[in-house]
């Protein structure tokens, strides 16, 4: 279908008076143009290319969940399944990538030599993962593009409720930002580190809680946005940094190397995950001292 000439553009900003469905189609519209940015370079070659592709699909994942109000439920599911098992498809290849970046100081491993020999194992290890997809990377990025134009739920009120979508946002902003505040502030004061699925359940919380003040912020005034905002995305990046290391830790085992630069690496790799893990409580305590800019 064709967009809605009046569908806010991606850097239209909102306002009190815009409704929750013109937060929803800008919230989309930002997913659609960066999709547009990437089909420039629709390479699983490049990195960069891979990072922002699957952060894109989480932010749509991210403006589903948070609005599912405003969507028709089976649509909303079956699109969201969708976009999970595409994510999924780019997960070994993105690990790959987050472990060449993470191991490519040339003083971690004790010398250059070392260094360079585990990144050329990962490199082929990359190669492998690249070869073994399904589809182009250029083909998913179309195909998701593609989706979200035939879509008309994603651009227009649903015909059998259009109620909430015509509702005001500055009220559904408030209680959104509030609640997705009030979850991540309370997990933070208990989070156990070492509970996998906890510690993946609050990363989750916290990208989405950025996600959503991306799409928010500018119903509200930029200097006050800001601050709170840095603090949100220091702690997500905390706990991205510690995954990272974690994950390039155990991705260690599949690599054909001595024993030596093994052992070094690994050695490494934990030393990077704990201080990042001593790095949390800090950030953390940060974060749950900020004045949420919405009460201001």
């Amino acid at each position: 279908m064709a967009r809605n000439a009046n569908e806010p553009a991606e850097s239209g900003r909102l306002k009190g008076k815009s409704s929750v469905g013109d937060a929803f189609r800008r919230g989309v519209a930002m997913s659609d143009a960066n999709l547009a940015r990437l089909k420039a370079n629709g390479n699983a070659g490049d990195p960069k290319t891979v990072h922002h592709f699957r952060t894109t699909i989480r932010r749509l994942r991210s403006l589903l969940s948070s609005f599912k109000e405003v969507s028709p439920p089976a649509e909303r599911k079956a699109f969201s399944h969708r976009l999970k098992d595409l994510s999924q498809r780019y997960a070994v290849l993105r690990q790959w990538d987050a472990f060449i970046e993470s191991t490519s100081d040339g003083n971690a491993h004790g010398s250059y030599a070392r260094t360079r020999q585990l990144l050329a194992e990962a490199a082929k290890k990359r190669r492998r993962a690249i070869a073994g997809g399904d589809q182009p990377l250029a083909h998913d990025i179309a195909a998701i593009d593609r989706a979200i134009g035939a879509a008309d739920w994603l651009h227009e009120p649903p015909g059998s409720d259009p109620h909430l979508w015509n509702e005001r946002i500055d009220e559904y902003a408030t209680e959104l930002l509030d609640r997705q505040w009030r979850k991540l502030r309370k997990n933070s004061r208990q989070l156990d580190l070492a509970d996998s699925p906890s510690f993946h359940k609050f990363r989750i919380a916290a990208k989405k809680h950025r996600y959503t003040i991306e799409i928010l912020g500018s119903l509200y005034r930029k200097r006050e946005v800001k601050p709170y905002l840095q603090r949100v995305v220091a702690l997500q990046d905390v706990l991205g940094d510690m995954r990272d290391a974690m994950v390039a830790g155990e991705l260690i085992g599949e690599l054909d190397l001595p024993p030596a630069v093994r052992a070094a690496a690994r050695k490494w790799l934990e030393r990077r995950a704990a201080e990042c893990r001593k790095r949390f409580p800090t950030y953390s305590k940060a974060f749950r001292r900020e004045t949420p800019f919405w009460e201001r």
